[in-house]
């Protein structure tokens, strides 16, 4: 077999074409993965609605699917759903609006000893979370009715979860107001 610096004859007869296939190859899978991304096929898989119900109310959500997230309530061992107060303020009594207007942070504590005595105090609980910059978080954490998550249309009931209230918004740009965990997209038996 002859040298080519180093290459085999037969090998370099084939380098070129083959670096020209396998880069059009790459553009064409570019292009078409941001054909995908232009057209919103790759968003639905990500992001869906879901339907909290709370005494008799409810409210529908855009959410975004954290795959990183494996928050739970340490008491229940439930997965939590964060959704932010202004969506979820239909459901949620007097009391409870009254600490998530107040300025600041929400006192979670406080609030949850202002519930003793109150026949709905179990459905409320501290929700601990560490996140960028925050390592000791808080949030108000309540159980609700039902919850349905909509995938390709149809709503299924997940299971018992926790519903985490976030006082900020989520997305600057509005297009998700919850994050949704991926232990709650498995199937429900």
């Amino acid at each position: 077999m002859v040298s080519y610096n180093g290459i085999g004859a037969a090998a370099a007869e084939r380098f070129w074409p083959g670096i020209f296939l396998g880069l059009a190859a790459l553009w064409g899978a570019g292009k078409g993965i941001a054909c995908l991304i232009k057209k919103g096929y790759l968003e639905s898989l990500y992001k869906m609605n879901i339907i909290i119900k709370s005494g008799g109310a409810e409210v529908n959500v855009k959410a975004l699917l954290d795959t990183g997230s494996s928050l739970k309530d340490p008491l229940t061992r439930r997965p939590v759903i964060v959704v932010e107060y202004a969506v979820l303020k239909p459901l949620l009594p007097g009391e409870v609006q009254l600490c998530f207007e107040k300025d600041g942070e929400p006192d979670v504590w406080g609030f949850l000893g202002s519930l003793s005595g109150n026949r709905s105090a179990s459905r409320y609980s501290a929700v601990p979370f560490q996140s960028l910059g925050n390592v000791n978080g808080l949030m108000i954490g309540f159980r609700p009715d039902e919850v349905f998550i909509e995938r390709h249309g149809c709503p299924i009931r997940a299971g018992k979860v926790v519903i985490a209230i976030y006082n900020k918004k989520l997305d600057p740009d509005g297009g998700y107001n919850a994050l949704l965990s991926t232990e709650l997209l498995a199937p429900v038996s």
